[in-house]
């Protein structure tokens, strides 16, 4: 079950805090991830998509903050802010099944509303970008 849940935080993570910095985390850990914004600038967004995936950022942002606690907001601030494993890290976080389910249809929903935002030929090369990422690492 743990293995389950690692998987789809860190599937979900990947996905929406390579494109969404710190999708759900204040807006100082934006600066420390260039990583996205390379992505972001590989992309190259409209003025119109920037301004659909900065309120899909709100969006989730609050949404997820609403899910955790003030200590697992924290926490999972500074794994993103120090980089360090997000798989092992979600499991130190303690999270019930139900914020697990909660979690999960809210990057659901994120991962469906990103898909309309980006042009068929930037999700592939979304896709191609974060696996090259994900192999890296």
């Amino acid at each position: 079950m743990k293995l389950k849940l690692t998987s789809f935080l860190a599937g979900g993570a990947i996905a929406l805090c390579s494109i969404v910095p710190a999708i759900s985390f204040p807006s100082s850990a934006h600066a420390q991830l260039p990583v996205a914004q390379t992505i972001l600038e590989d992309l190259d967004l409209s003025e119109n998509q920037q301004q659909q995936l900065s309120s899909l950022r709100q969006s989730t942002r609050s949404q997820v903050q609403s899910v955790l606690t003030p200590e697992q907001q924290s926490y999972a601030q500074a794994i993103i802010l120090e980089g360090a494993d997000f798989r092992e890290s979600v499991e130190k976080m303690n999270i019930t099944s139900q914020q697990r389910e909660d979690l999960r249809s809210i990057f659901q929903s994120a991962r469906e509303d990103l898909q309309t935002i980006l042009t068929p030929e930037q999700r592939s090369l979304l896709r191609q970008t974060i696996r090259a990422q994900w192999r890296q690492s």
